[in-house]
């Protein structure tokens, strides 16, 4: 899509090859990407879900999985460019650097995105997510089980000459060796998160961090791998973030929204259904 401020809705695209963007190419313009799979697509290169350049895109409910590049953005690289990102879920990417995401030069906002079980090659870092030369806003993000590379589920650093700058706001970080890697000079600003089974939460040398309102427990997720559960130690411990929903649409309720991208409904609370659409035919009722 080349300068394109077109809808993809509800498609599957899966098992393609090419050099970058194996899954799905956006070159400027702004088009929505919305409730599509982009699953095992493979990049020589960059991008083997979806590669981003120049395009300030809306990508909404997405699973990108099991996407792999050679090099960069397993399962999305946004390069130059500040797409709006909200309740995706990126599992099973794999890249040299940026496992499940490689975001360079931009000033994204990210809002209620799951993570998880993600791979960076053994000679890589930011098996989750890489950041560099960026201004990014994680919003209510769950980062969990992102595996290999240097360790670090992030890595903040420059791109060139140019650091990073990040905010993270209600944030769920479990089962990594590093939770966050940060390079000196790049900044990362933290607001409500919690730690599980993480035994080095920041690793920094020359970099400013800050982390307010942090804790540490078992976020007893589902079976799935990101939904809570009723014991989760997520639940009511983030901060007002001005995000109402979560990434299933659900409201956030209580006196303080859960931390990661689900919200938890205790049973006995009304949830959306979704049904079917039906149609009558409503001449036969004259």
């Amino acid at each position: 899509l080349g300068e394109s401020t077109g809808i993809l809705h509800g498609n599957r695209i899966l098992n393609n090859h090419a050099k970058s963007g194996a899954g799905i190419f956006l070159y400027e313009g702004a088009p929505t990407l919305d409730s599509n799979t982009v699953l095992s697509n493979t990049s020589t290169n960059l991008g083997g879900g979806i590669y981003m350049f120049a395009s300030d895109a809306l990508l909404k409910g997405n699973t990108i999985s099991g996407n792999s590049a050679n090099t960069i953005g397993g399962g999305l690289d946004v390069a130059s460019c500040s797409p709006t990102l909200s309740g995706n879920v990126l599992s099973g990417n794999s890249a040299r650097k940026g496992g499940g995401i490689y975001l360079w030069y931009s000033r994204s906002v990210l809002t209620n995105n799951v993570i998880m079980d993600n791979l960076a090659s053994v000679d890589g870092e930011g098996s989750g997510l890489w950041i560099g030369g960026s201004e990014p806003f994680l919003l209510q993000t769950t980062l969990a089980r992102n595996t290999g590379g240097d360790g670090s589920g992030v890595m903040v650093t420059d791109a060139g000459s140019t650091p990073t700058a990040l905010v993270m706001t209600n944030t769920l970080v479990a089962d990594h060796s590093i939770g966050i890697s940060v390079t000196a000079g790049s900044e990362v600003d933290m607001d409500g998160v919690l730690w599980f089974n993480t035994p080095v939460k920041v690793s920094q040398s020359g970099a400013t961090v800050s982390v307010q309102h942090q804790y540490e427990g078992d976020p007893a997720f589902d079976a799935d791998g990101y939904h809570l559960t009723a014991g989760s130690a997520a639940i009511d411990k983030g901060v007002p973030a001005g995000v109402l929903t979560d990434l299933d649409g659900q409201a956030r309720f209580g006196s303080l929204p859960d931390l990661g991208a689900d919200e938890y409904w205790p049973a006995g609370y009304p949830k959306y259904l979704y049904l079917p659409l039906s149609l009558k035919n409503t001449a036969s009722l004259h």
